[in-house]
């Protein structure tokens, strides 16, 4: 292996920009940055499986300056190591943070050749960029770089999508080719939020479920109740699932963020 590739094994977000982003923080594991994830309520965030199981986070950061301690771990039940399938895990926090979280929302008609912006800590800058989608199903989505894709240290991190006006936490990182030049690949946030993430933080909703992504769950009808109930509160409004939308995936191998 050479120089060259080791620098870039180790690089954030290819191409990437100084990035502000609050809601994103970094898992750190000793004096690196080992995952990314995104505060999606006051005690919660939300980042990649394998983060969490690899190397069990002791405290997010916000800042260099500023952290707070991880109280509990739930990962994602069908999370599938060797396929990194529903790689999602969700950190509880010892307190709950001041600072704003990123809602989730379906994000409906995702199409190959959208622009997502991408945000990770990588080697402990934390940076944003432009990937464009280029594949599509109803739990996984992979991007190329539009300059920029994520690489070493970003996994965990948002992909974020433009939706009525604002952005919209669309897709978890999970991992992509080793030189982190071909394509990274995405969970899809609305693909694991009715069997995982409504089950722990239904406030990162607004209430509502999203109905029709990801697995079956035994859970399903009493989420669907719940959500039809928030939808007839006065002022409450949910978010439409997307149609469904079939697409290969590559034999292309994955390497970890």
């Amino acid at each position: 292996m050479t120089l060259a590739m080791l620098l870039v094994l180790r690089a954030a977000i290819t191409s990437g920009v100084p990035a502000d982003d609050p809601a994103v923080v970094a898992l750190p594991s000793g004096s690196r940055t080992h995952c990314t994830g995104t505060l999606i309520a006051p005690r919660w965030v939300l980042t990649a499986a394998h983060c969490a199981v690899s190397d069990l986070p002791a405290e997010v950061r916000f800042t260099p300056e500023g952290a707070l301690p991880v109280e509990a771990v739930h990962v994602h039940p069908r999370f599938e190591p060797a396929t990194l399938a529903r790689d999602v895990a969700l950190l509880r926090l010892g307190e709950a943070s001041a600072l704003p979280p990123l809602r989730i929302r379906a994000y409906p008609g995702l199409l190959p050749g959208d622009l997502l912006r991408v945000v990770g800590w990588g080697d402990g800058e934390k940076l944003s960029g432009t990937a464009r989608v280029t594949q599509v199903d109803d739990l996984e989505v992979r991007v190329e770089a539009a300059p920029s894709q994520p690489c070493r240290g970003d996994s965990g991190g948002p992909a974020l999508a433009t939706l009525e006006g604002g952005e919209v936490l669309m897709g978890v990182v999970s991992s992509g080719d080793p030189q982190c030049a071909a394509f990274a690949r995405l969970v899809r946030v609305d693909g694991v939020t009715d069997d995982f993430v409504a089950l722990h933080v239904p406030e990162a909703l607004g209430g509502c479920t999203v109905a029709g992504r990801g697995d079956a769950s035994p859970w399903a009808p009493l989420l669907l109740a719940l959500s039809a109930a928030a939808a007839r509160a006065p002022g409450a409004r949910c978010a439409r699932s997307r149609p469904r939308c079939d697409a290969r995936r590559s034999g292309t191998r994955a390497c970890r963020r």
